[in-house]
């Protein structure tokens, strides 16, 4: 069964009722039609320390890298892509995001906030057909980066107890009609 952010779906079990048709659960969005797999820029502007950023071909869980800044980061990354879209594309879908949150900015034009449910945002009317600039402003969770202050008792209990968490924007992003 999937859900819309906020979707509710009320089950009645009756005794002795005979089975109506099969559910067919409607999509979210459609089927897939690309699969956003160019070059990434991603402005990360972490808790403490200075901002960076770099180039990414693709999306991945920063808790697996093996800089410490990445592994441990917490704050806001921007991440930004330049594509092409097919005339049907109807929804742009971020895939994993990893309990963060995100904010997504279509040309230049906010689309919507997700901080919960799956990351589907309804770009309707607002693609262009050759070169459309995706913004996706995460905010992420901040056990890995608890789990850096090592002098510090408090996070040190508090982030021991979870492992490492996947963070960041690791998709796939696709675009759906």
């Amino acid at each position: 069964i999937v859900l819309k952010p906020s979707g509710s779906l009320l089950l009645v079990f009756e005794q002795g009722h005979t089975a109506g048709p099969a559910y067919e659960p409607m999509s979210v969005a459609g089927e897939r039609i690309a699969t956003l797999d160019g070059t990434w820029k991603v402005c990360f502007d972490p808790l403490e320390g200075e901002d960076f950023e770099m180039d990414c071909d693709r999306l991945s869980d920063l808790s697996l890298s093996d800089d410490l800044r990445l592994k441990g980061f917490a704050g806001t990354a921007v991440y930004e892509t330049r594509f092409d879209a097919p005339a049907e594309t109807r929804y742009i879908d971020l895939g994993s995001v990893n309990k963060g949150v995100t904010e997504v900015f279509l040309n230049g034009r906010k689309v919507g906030v997700n901080w919960y449910g799956r990351p589907v945002f309804d770009v309707s009317g607002m693609l262009k057909e050759k070169s459309n600039i995706l913004k996706v402003k995460y905010v992420s969770v901040v056990n890995n980066y608890c789990k850096t202050l090592v002098g510090d008792a408090t996070a040190v209990k508090w982030s021991g107890r979870n492992p490492w968490l996947p963070n960041g924007l690791t998709g796939p992003v696709n675009l759906r009609r």
